[in-house]
């Protein structure tokens, strides 16, 4: 049975925090295989020994505790995945990761769960997710500046040493701040480019949400992933801004007809469907390619042919 929200599962989580005190707000929209909730701690620690860690939890404000369970090496190593890319990434376009820790029993009782339970808790962004503001974005020029703003954000992962790539950009994956910055949420999928991922090979699809993935993401051709299947979904979120729907479906469609449009069929060019500026256009377009060495060859290149719009 997936993980839900539940009277039973805040109550278990609560327990796990007696001092200070876990107050679960309400819950987040579904994220994967998680229940994520916000909260805030109150009160004090309490007298029995605890995380050295938690003592401070009050000072930590509005935070996101992200609740997961894992009954196998494999999935505990995406969740772990997260965590490891946050601690190593010190920027404000990414959340501050505070705590993270794998319970096996339950606290309230001291019975063995079932399978562990994973609990992240993160910085709450002062920031609302894009797929909250797209329609603020339909103006050419006003993409433009979230590309690149996303883009600044993201070049701290695709320019670390080990190469990362996200593979699950997609607008509720975004956060927009008041004066327009990003911050990027939901490294779960994270991967090292030229590294074998976690997916076996003869999958036939890699983890992503189909509706913002790549061809060679979603096809799980693993040697083709680099910075570039990043891009190629945020052409898909910047098709998606101006047009007013996304290029290759709809929430619904059948997964395999999704999966056959992002690989065979064109999109229909911005400058057909909305009037859109050619140079945009084209450079949406390719963006869109669907072989990645078609994409801009470097990032360098891509934030030129940007900065050159609308000038």
């Amino acid at each position: 049975m997936p993980l839900n929200d539940s009277d039973d599962l805040r109550d278990l989580v609560t327990s796990m925090f007696p001092g200070p005190q876990l107050v679960i707000e309400g819950p987040a929209k579904a994220s994967g295989q998680r229940v994520v909730y916000f909260c805030h701690f109150e009160g004090e620690a309490d007298q029995e020994p605890i995380d050295p860690r938690l003592p401070d939890a009050v000072g930590w404000g509005p935070v996101v505790v992200k609740v997961s369970e894992s009954g196998s090496p494999n999935a505990m190593a995406y969740l772990r995945k997260e965590v490891e890319i946050l601690g190593a990434i010190n920027s404000d376009a990414y959340p501050t990761l505070y705590y993270d820790k794998v319970y096996r029993h339950d606290p309230r009782d001291g019975s063995s769960l079932d399978r562990f339970l994973f609990i992240t808790i993160e910085q709450r962004v002062d920031a609302q997710p894009l797929s909250a503001l797209m329609d603020s974005y339909r103006d050419p020029s006003d993409v433009r500046h979230f590309l690149l703003n996303a883009i600044k954000a993201l070049r701290i992962m695709w320019e670390h040493p080990a190469r990362l790539i996200h593979r699950d950009l997609k607008p509720d994956n975004i956060l927009i701040r008041e004066d327009g910055s990003v911050v990027i949420i939901d490294l779960g999928i994270v991967r090292e480019e030229g590294v074998d991922g976690l997916t076996n090979s003869f999958v036939p699809y890699g983890p992503c949400s189909i509706l913002y993935a790549s061809p060679e993401q979603a096809m799980n051709q693993k040697r083709k992933i680099s910075y570039r299947s990043d891009c190629f979904s945020l052409g898909i979120i910047a098709y998606e801004l101006t047009a007013g729907r996304n290029p290759f479906g709809a929430v619904g469609d059948h997964f395999g007809e999704v999966i056959d449009r992002i690989c065979n069929h064109r999109q229909d060019p911005l400058r057909e469907v909305t009037g859109s500026d050619v140079m945009y256009s084209e450079l949406i377009d390719r963006m869109l390619s669907k072989q990645p060495f078609q994409r801009h060859r470097r990032i360098a290149d891509l934030v030129s042919d940007l900065e050159r719009l609308f000038v």
